[in-house]
This record gives structure tokens, sequence and C-alpha cells, in this order.
């Protein structure tokens, strides 16, 4: 999943926390203003909170929803086969 989010000034990096669906948190610290997060399943949705950092000092966060891009893959077929 691909997050971007616009510079803030005196920043010295930013934390993401992403929240999925399921109640799994994952946090990434990054100094980037795009992030790509790894292993999320294309199953899962749920919200990512970003808070700019520097010392002695944390922004507001802001937060946004994601769905998921996928449906959940199942061994079960259709029943009107």
């Amino acid at each position: 999943m691909f997050v971007a989010f616009e510079r803030v000034a005196e920043a010295d990096r930013y934390e993401l926390v992403t929240t999925l669906a399921s109640g799994g948190q994952r946090v990434t610290r990054t100094r980037r203003t795009a992030v790509t997060l790894r292993s999320i399943a294309r199953h899962s949705g749920g919200t990512v909170t970003v808070r700019a950092v520097a010392p002695m000092r944390e922004g507001t966060a802001r937060t946004d929803r994601f769905r998921a891009p996928a449906k959940t893959r199942t061994r079960f077929g259709p029943l009107w086969r």
C-alpha cells in the first residue's frame, strides 16, 4: 500500500500507525513524505494515522481510512454449480 502526505515545516521524521480491521497495528517511522507499506494483505482494510515528529515536539495526527482492494479469498466455491 502506498501512502503519501505533505511535508511539515521543521519536522525531523514522521510516524505512521497502520491499524487493520482485524485489530492488528504496525508502526512505521520515516523521514520521507511517501512510503510503501509492505505485508498488508489485499483483503485488509483499516486506517492510517500520520504524525510529524521533531525534537521535544509532536504534531497533530491525521487519520484516513482505506478499503480492502480485494475480496477475501476462500477455498469454498459457489453453491450453484
